[in-house]
């Protein structure tokens, strides 16, 4: 046992060589598929894929839009919400929802269950029982009773009914 842990400990670091991803020693940034459509593709040279600087250009430029550019229903850069083909609809479903969901759900509904009675009377019970203690603490009783229930009403099982 001992011979196969140490000839895995010695095969480990040779394993691991073989293994090691080579990103640190690649030419190309970027290199395409080798499937047959890739390299017919208009964009492809050789292994390295063309890159279009304007095009590039172009996605930078759509991120830094304005807010308002996009939020705007005549513009044609409107961030659609997917709730309608209207866009005013779907702006207005947007904000609807946004408001329901965040005020009244996230913030009423903790406000009214904060409010809601005692059902379980849980603020009563620690109320009497803290009253029962200070009179069990002034009359100079024990604060349990050991004999809660007295001796006379309990009734105890047979011996042959505890025994097994």
């Amino acid at each position: 046992m001992a011979n196969i842990a140490r000839l895995c400990r010695s095969r480990a670091p040779s394993i691991y060589q073989v293994w090691k991803p080579t990103l640190q020693k690649t030419p190309f940034a970027l290199y395409s598929s080798t499937s047959k459509k890739v390299e017919q593709s208009e964009y492809v040279i050789g292994k390295q894929t063309e890159i279009d600087p304007k095009r590039v250009q172009e996605i930078i430029d759509e991120g830094k839009r304005s807010y308002d550019e996009q939020n705007d229903i005549n513009s044609p850069y409107y961030l659609t919400w997917g709730f309608d083909k209207n866009n005013f609809i779907d702006l207005w479903s947007k904000r609807f929802i946004l408001f329901f969901g965040v005020s009244v759900v996230l913030v009423l509904g903790p406000v009214y269950y904060h409010f809601l009675p005692d059902n379980k009377n849980i603020k009563w019970n620690r109320a009497e029982a803290l009253r029962v203690l200070q009179e069990r603490r002034e009359a100079g009783l024990p604060l349990i009773d050991p004999d809660f229930v007295s001796r006379d009403k309990i009734v105890l099982p047979d011996e042959d009914e505890t025994s097994h």
